[in-house]
């Protein structure tokens, strides 16, 4: 089965970011209102899932010899975000652990199977592409990473301090050679870049975002001293720099998709993998904020208030399939 989108846990994600980037704009109890959505629609998705592997399990190990597995791991990121953000609003540390013990496992498993894909059987499935969603690769493990520096905060654990940074250095290492991969592909279609971007391109931008969230942070977990701080902090504000740089290209896909005739037109998939980028970005230039000055506060309020509206439109138009999907069944029926 072909996915054009990030689907899985994708709207448990996004709302999750969303509820984090509202926070960090001040409005608390939207914020809080937003959570416990994203709560509840992890605990919906969580059910559904388990319940068709436990009806289909063949049609799910089939997914993970594709590159679908990479879809997978949404479940890895939004169980950890959900994780950070409960921490925030002071909810039992037991819950984050829990999150954390979660997602971790899933994600070691995960990461032996696609290690074992790609370098034992030397490729995924033929049906696999490369596609925006593999660089889920790197949302995972810093969302890991800042699901660790929140608990290290509250226990003053250094190895899960040290832990978050081993995730941080691994995410940021696999961006560029996903990232590389994806753009060659996109050229090789011989049409032009903004033209064949799909709507989990988006994840390019959120994986930096993301990546600069968790290594700011890990870098005031670290403190002052230190021989690699400006090395990193180098790294940090390029990753940062990059994701507000891929802005204008993607907005110009965007724009490109809207006035190509329906008919011709690429799969641009669900809104999730939009929304998540998009307050991930809001979240990540927040935290920069209190070093760079009023023009990142700026962007800060800029991406959330982006991000709130295509939440907004993500939540109408899965309420409205959902909608029209139970009228169609009901008229057949």
């Amino acid at each position: 089965m072909r996915r054009d989108t990030v689907p899985l846990f994708g709207p448990a994600m996004a709302t999750g970011i969303v509820s984090l980037a509202a926070r960090g704009a001040g409005a608390i109890a939207l914020s809080e209102v937003v959570l416990w959505v994203a709560v509840a629609l992890y605990a919906a998705l969580l059910a559904y899932h388990a319940t068709r592997f436990a009806r289909r399990p063949g049609a799910v190990l089939e997914e993970l010899r594709t590159g679908a597995i990479f879809d997978y791991l949404t479940f890895v990121a939004a169980s950890a975000l959900l994780g950070s953000s409960l921490l925030l609003v002071g909810v039992d540390r037991v819950a984050a652990w829990a999150l954390l013990a979660l997602a971790g496992s899933a994600w070691l498993a995960m990461v032996a199977a696609i290690v074992l894909e790609l370098l034992l059987i030397r490729s995924l499935h033929p049906r696999s592409e490369t596609q925006g969603g593999w660089l889920l690769a790197v949302v995972a493990p810093q969302a890991l990473a800042l699901l660790c520096l929140g608990l290290a905060g509250e226990t003053g654990g250094v190895p899960l301090r040290d832990a978050a940074i081993v995730l941080w250095i691994l995410g940021s290492a696999l961006y560029p050679p996903i990232a590389l991969e994806r753009l060659s592909r996109l050229r090789r279609s011989g049409r032009r870049l903004s033209a064949g971007l799909r709507a989990d391109d988006w994840i390019a931008m959120g994986a930096l975002a993301i990546s600069a969230l968790a290594g700011s942070e890990a870098l005031e977990a670290l403190g002052p001293s230190g021989g690699l701080r400006l090395p990193v902090e180098l790294l940090v504000d390029a990753q940062l720099a990059g994701a507000w740089a891929l802005v204008p290209l993607l907005a110009w896909g965007e724009a490109r998709h809207a006035l190509t005739p329906p008919g011709t037109r690429s799969p641009s998939g669900s809104r999730w993998a939009t929304v998540f980028p998009l307050g991930m970005l809001s979240a990540s230039t927040r935290a920069f904020v209190p070093a760079h000055g009023p023009l990142l506060s700026a962007g800060a309020d800029l991406g959330f208030a982006v991000a709130l509206g295509a939440w907004s439109i993500a939540v109408f138009h899965a309420s409205a399939s959902r909608i029209r999907s139970r009228l169609q069944a009901g008229s057949s029926g």
